[in-house]
């Protein structure tokens, strides 16, 4: 896949009928986040930063290492939502929750 394949298919996941925020989220963990509002884009927060966003066609590994990245383009503009796909096969958790 290339570049113009990516940016076609984010300019066409773009959504706005979720609720979109700024700043942190609640919790470490990946969430729905992008400066365009693309429903496509997951990104991890670390507590303190967003890093490089994942896609629906990165593999776990793939993820995983944008993970390890923190993201430097438009990170003032990035928005999150709290969408988490039903039937994911983990739960979403709040870490501060686990005894």
């Amino acid at each position: 896949m290339n570049q113009k394949d990516i940016d076609r298919m984010v300019r066409d996941s773009e959504i706005t009928e979720r609720s979109w925020k700024k700043g942190p989220p609640p919790h470490i963990g990946w969430w729905n986040a992008s400066y365009r509002r693309c429903k496509e884009q997951w990104s991890w927060w670390d507590g303190e930063k967003w890093s490089t966003p994942a896609y629906f066609f990165d593999t776990r590994k793939q993820a995983a290492e944008n993970a390890k990245y923190r993201a430097i383009a438009y990170v003032d503009k990035i928005e999150w939502n709290d969408y988490y796909p039903q039937g994911a096969r983990v739960p979403r958790v709040d870490p501060r929750d686990i005894k």
